[in-house]
């Protein structure tokens, strides 16, 4: 009708000029006016001229049809308040908003509640005397200011770069502020209508229960609405489908909460948050289009309510009566300004710093007497004094004002609506304008500056490919860019990333101004030096590096979302606070170990499950799902995490007819209405069906493993075809233990069924004097009896079921935990290790500080690996199923990449790609439910051995099979942490499970240095030994160091004597070559690192580069010549004969220049090494600082982290 289309007329033009104000507020940006109040404004100074120059009749009739000043308030709510709360929660990081969940409620009851009662206390004298408030209207107001607006929040975070580690503070304060603030506000609410005198006492027990639905009711039913609606999700196909369900799914439960007298707000929030949470069961596409189609949909509605209360303040104004009557100025056809009511704004304009000054005061307290009562390490005071400072009001309190109006009406209401109007007019001027600069000065914006700085960076860098990209392009010679100005393109090209880069470049210098600005007034003690803040925001690009491709490698399923949940947290306290030490890792580890929940859950669940643990009758009535109900525990197979979905089926349909049990007693032994007992009864037909629905699938399986029975007695027998289809008849398949027990229920519920049937028929049972006659009861009587046969069946098969449920669940859930801990370290360790620093995007002197924080952050990584390891040697065979599960995952990523491209070039047809997309998914959901897997085979270990990778192909399995013979043979020996292990000088072991550590150092050195090296399984130990096979020599070189072998954690080792390794070289002679380059490489390398400053970050690949030009190869006796200023450094298989003078061997066992040296071989089957270092005196220090190669960590108590000193 004409009607409902008006009603869309208003929230079109709303959009329409929202749009338009946000354009043009970028015009005007250097004013820093937040859209919300430019939307306030435009939509109030619009009220004005309306009300101001159109006549009475018009403006009624216009505001009237296409206003919304005549919808019912609760219709207002329930349209724009979903979209603002669930857009704010599911986009939240809900890990760690759960890390931080404690922190996060006892702030906002603190920041919500102190804020009401400071305010109040301040504004009561006052309110009560000039504007005639009621006490209760003076709470109620200080309730309707004291929220915080989440959108107002969340976008001056975002358009002025807070830091990450404020947003999920303040966002989810915000969030949990919401349903306080709709909770307190129906309480004073309520207050208020018994002093206005509309009720007539206050209704006690209707509050209490309001109270508990809002704290317990919504937070079940938000947190189990989300895992129903996250599971039917996974479980639809096209993401259209996804989309229009989650769009239901979030309005149904606000009118859920809302019918169920809970708190609509904070069950939304749960269920946003929750949902969040479950982002890994659906795809990731999923995932994008809700965040852009709720980001839409609050935008949308965040322009409505600013704008329809900015239009309703204009209203109102213009307002006296309590119906909307316009009063005319002297008979003429036009409206007056209310006086009394610009008097009621102007105090509400200088009333607004009270309830700022409230919330400081009350984030003071809290901030002060936290540490009193929780043992977390509270927060920085700076991320307190800009959350008290960024609590701005907004759409929140401007729907519940305005809903008060409609609701109860009258005067102190329409006070109470100018008032909020204006307080929150100022809060968003005010604050909103000069947050900004209150960041920056708290020293908050480091996250600004690293994303402005990257793009400087990426548009240098940028301009250099682009220039050769064009290049490449005007090479190219073919027929479709002949004809090509390439002048043209390279202007255009230079222009356009000019352009940006200056502009970046300008908002650099202005923001760097602006911080010399503020801190030349400070001292000089607490003033930061120039290259530490270089050294701190190159930290901060490295994090950030790491960062982004930890989000492209979730983002396409190559990392779970557990792990990556926790390395993004890792990162981001990085990149927020410039550096990441032990304790912030362990710190965010700490989300992964146990609680006590689980720790007491898998003690009870073993407890229960001594009592079924063992073949029985129950048990083998209870097997009707088709995993076994009791596995055996095998370690030498590939197990799956167990999938009972029939078993969970049977659980919820036993659920549900204990549930109905109850019902049917209360409607036949109590008194109940006719209605309610109609309805029971029809229920019954649900559960008829679902009990039909189980029986045809236990017959159906059973039937199934008949034939599979009979297909495998017919290999080892002479069974004819007649023979095989009557081998088990369909009358014995019917009567078997497994299939007579679930027809006997089905019979009884169909009894159930077919006398609830006769009991309904034209309803002489249900109503009437014929109600309770001999024959109803008695049809009740025998319903309810085979229904509580039924029960009790489907009960004795239910417990045992849900004991081994239980202990499945929590066993799982410990492997999971312990999985994502060394899940998260390992990726981490990959990311560091695979990541290749440009010098492109460094300058020189960030270059070398981003390799020096990427090999710092790489150590602190591993002596945590090893350090878990070592306290935990269970997990040690946790590790392969990480590596799997990752593999598979990496390789479903690798799979999305080739459909991609073979998308592009045209091979896929369109039409298969959902199709395809749903393989990657399944493959990906594959990784996911990988429990255990067998320990890798000597083959695959061997395949991955650094020195049998190089070895011709023609050989290599050679050498594998020799080594395979040999290892099968020998016996495994175990080591438990700390033990010495005694190599010998000519044998070498391998690495089964476990890390071992080796310690080495030159004994004839005047000042030794200790070298440690760890070793993971899969590989090695004292591989060196291979060179002392068949070796005639009389003595060792002088550069030979010694070792010492001790095993990390729990180790299990295989020993290869002499001869096996005899006749692997025997096989391939290229392996004493091999072996000789790395372990003389290596060793030089170390004597760089430990000697000489400028080469702390040498590694293997810029070692090799530098010997070609610095380094000889000597392949017989040879005379070296090292000039002055260089150093001569020997490699370890390299023997020394002369050297002259003998004074140039300094300290080190180093030859400095000038000198003469003879040299070769230690043996004629590899060739000797010697490196030539130019150096300086000051590079030259006895010890050039902290250049270990790896660092190792103990536990000093709960949560604190030590370094261990070198040996």
């Amino acid at each position: 009708t004409e009607t409902e289309f008006h009603a869309f007329v208003f929230p079109v033009l709303a959009l329409i000029l929202g749009l338009i104000l946000d354009e043009m507020n970028k015009r005007i940006s250097f004013l820093g006016i937040p859209d919300s109040v430019l939307q306030f404004l435009i939509a109030l100074f619009a009220s004005f001229a309306i009300h101001k120059f159109l006549p009475a009749k018009v403006l009624v009739e216009l505001t009237d049809k296409y206003s919304w000043t005549s919808l019912h308030p609760e219709t207002l709510l329930m349209v724009l308040l979903p979209p603002l709360l669930f857009e704010s929660s599911f986009k939240i990081n809900s890990h760690l908003f759960f890390s931080k969940i404690y922190l996060i409620t006892s702030l906002t009851v603190v920041a919500y509640y102190g804020t009401l009662l400071i305010a109040s206390a301040i504004m009561l004298p006052l309110l009560t005397q000039t504007v005639h408030l009621k006490r209760s209207g003076v709470f109620l107001f200080s309730s309707i200011i004291a929220a915080t607006d989440p959108v107002a929040v969340v976008s001056i975070l975002e358009q002025y770069g807070a830091p990450h580690r404020l947003r999920i503070l303040i966002e989810g304060e915000s969030l949990l502020n919401d349903g306080l603030a709709l909770f307190t506000y129906r309480v004073l609410a309520s207050l208020l209508e018994v002093e206005l005198g509309f009720a007539k006492y206050l209704k006690i027990r209707k509050l209490v229960f309001v109270l508990f639905m809002s704290i317990i009711g919504s937070l079940v039913m938000g947190a189990a609405g989300a895992r129903v609606v996250a599971w039917i999700i996974s479980k639809l196909q096209q993401n259209k489908k996804r989309q229009a369900f989650i769009l239901v799914s979030v309005y149904s439960m606000f009118m859920l909460c809302e019918t169920c007298s809970a708190s609509p707000a904070l069950g939304l929030v749960v269920f946003g948050v929750m949902l969040s949470s479950y982002r890994e069961m659906f795809a990731p596409e999923t995932t994008e289009m809700a965040l852009e189609l709720w980001a839409a949909m609050g935008y949308w509605a965040n322009n409505v309510i600013f704008i329809f209360a900015g239009f309703s303040v204009g209203l109102e104004i213009f307002s006296r009566s309590e119906h909307n009557v316009y009063r005319q100025i002297h008979g003429s056809n036009y409206f007056e300004i209310d006086m009394e009511d610009m008097a009621v704004i102007v105090e509400g304009m200088l009333l607004s710093p009270i309830p700022l000054f409230a919330r400081i005061a009350s984030i003071y307290l809290f901030y002060k007497f936290y540490g009193l009562l929780s043992s977390q390490p509270i927060p920085p005071r700076t991320d307190f004094t800009i959350l008290a400072y960024a609590g701005l009001r907004g759409a929140l309190g401007l729907i519940l004002a305005m809903e008060l109006r409609n609701v109860l009406g009258g005067e102190p209401t329409k006070k109470i609506l100018l008032l909020t109007c204006s307080t929150t007019f100022v809060c968003l001027v005010f604050q909103g304008m000069t947050f900004s600069s209150f960041a920056t000065r708290e020293g908050s914006t480091k996250r600004s500056k690293y994303v402005k700085d990257t793009c400087v960076r990426l548009c240098r860098f940028l301009d250099v490919k682009v220039r050769e990209a064009i290049r490449v392009m005007e090479l190219d010679y073919s027929s479709h860019l002949n004809g090509t100005n390439w002048n043209v393109v390279k202007v255009q090209t230079s222009e356009c990333l000019g352009k940006h880069t200056t502009a970046m470049e300008r908002e650099m210098l202005q923001q760097q101004d602006d911080e010399l600005l503020e801190t030349s007034d400070e001292e000089g003690s607490d003033k930061e030096s120039k290259g530490d803040r270089q050294d701190t925001d190159t930290r901060i690009g490295f994090y950030g590096i790491l960062l982004a491709r930890v989000h492209d490698s979730w983002s396409h399923g190559a990392l779970s979302g557990p792990t990556a949940h926790i390395i993004i947290a890792i990162l981001e306290h990085g990149i927020d606070e410039g550096q990441i030490t032990v304790r912030d890792i362990e710190h965010h580890l700490k989300v992964s170990q146990p609680s006590l929940v689980d720790i007491v859950l898998y003690k009870v669940s073993e407890y229960l499950f001594m009592w079924i643990g063992y073949e029985s009758c129950i048990n083998r009535l209870a097997q009707i799902g088709s995993c076994p109900l009791l596995r055996s525990q095998r370690t030498d197979t590939l197990q799956y995490v167990t999938s009972r979905p029939f078993e969970k089926w049977w659980m919820f349909q036993t659920g549900i007819m204990c549930l109905y049990c109850i019902l049917i007693a209360h409607v036949n032994y109590d008194e109940a209405t006719d209605k309610t007992r109609a309805i029971v009864y029809i229920f019954l037909m649900a559960i008829w069906i679902m009990n039909v629905t189980q029986t045809l699938y236990i017959v159906h399986k059973n039937s199934i493993r008949s034939k599979c029975s009979s297909s495998s007695s017919s290999l080892t027998k002479d069974v004819s075809p007649a023979e095989y289809r009557n081998h088990v008849s369909f009358l014995n398949r019917l009567l078997s233990k497994e299939t007579l027990p679930a027809i006997i229920s089905c019979l009884l519920m169909s009894g159930a069924f077919v006398l609830s049937i006769i009991i309904l028929n034209e309803g002489y049972c249900i109503r009437g004097e014929k109600s309770d006659s001999v024959k109803c009861q008695c049809l009740r009587s025998i319903t309810f009896a085979l229904l509580v046969i039924s029960t009790l069946y489907s009960l004795t098969i239910a417990a045992p079921l849900f004991i081994v449920m239980l202990r499945e669940y929590s066993i799982e859930r410990q492997l999971m935990q312990a999985r994502i801990r060394l899940s998260a370290l390992h990726f981490l360790h990959h990311l560091v290790a695979s990541l290749k620093i440009s010098p492109d995007l460094f300058c020189s002197s960030a270059y070398k500080t981003a390799r020096r924080e990427a090999m710092s952050f790489d150590k602190v990584i591993d002596g945590l690996m090893r350090l878990e390891l070592k306290e935990n040697a269970a997990e040690i065979d946790v590790v392969p199923v990480i590596k799997t599960r990752q593999a598979v995952r990496m390789m479903s990523y690798q799979l999305e990449n080739i459909l991609n491209v073979l998308k592009i070039e045209g091979f896929m047809p369109p039409d298969s790609k959902e199709k395809w997309g749903e393989v990657v998914a399944e493959l990906r959901e594959s990784a996911d439910g990988i429990l255990w897997v067998p320990q890798v085979s000597f083959e695959d270990a061997l395949e991955g051995v650094w020195w049998i990778r190089s070895l011709r192909e023609s050989s290599k399995q050679t050498v594998i099979n020799l080594l395979i013979k040999a290892l099968s043979v020998a016996q495994v020996r175990r080591f438990t942490s700390g033990t010495i292990i005694k190599i010998g000088s000519r044998r070498i072991w391998f690495l089964k499970k476990g890390i071992c550590k080796i310690t080495e150092w030159l004994p004839l050195q005047a000042r030794r240095h200790y070298h440690e090296i760890h070793i993971s399984q899969g590989s090695f130990v004292g591989e060196r030994n291979i060179l002392k096979t068949k070796w005639k020599g009389p003595l060792l070189p002088l550069m030979w160091p010694k070792r010492r072998y001790e095993t990390t954690t729990f180790c299990e080792m295989v020993e290869i004597n002499e001869k096996a390794i005899a006749d692997i070289i025997a096989v391939e002679p290229s392996i004493y070559t091999v072996i000789s380059n790395k372990v003389q490489a290596a060793r030089l390398i170390t004597e760089l690192r430990h000697s000489y400053r400028k080469r702390q970050d040498i590694t293997m690949e810029s070692f090799w580069t530098t010997f070609e030009s610095c380094g000889t190869i000597l392949n017989r006796e040879k005379q070296l010549k090292v000039p002055e200023g260089r150093i001569g450094i020997i490699g370890c298989w390299t023997q020394i004969t002369l050297v002259a003078p003998r004074t140039a061997l300094d300290s080190r066992l180093h030859v400095r220049g000038p000198a003469k040296l003879w040299v070769k071989p230690a043996d004629s089957r590899a060739p000797g090494m010697v490196h030539f270092e130019k150096v300086r005196y000051e590079d030259s220090a006895e010890h050039a600082g902290d250049n270990t190669s790896c660092i190792s960590f103990v536990h000093d108590g709960p949560g604190k982290v030590r370094a261990l000193s070198s040996s």
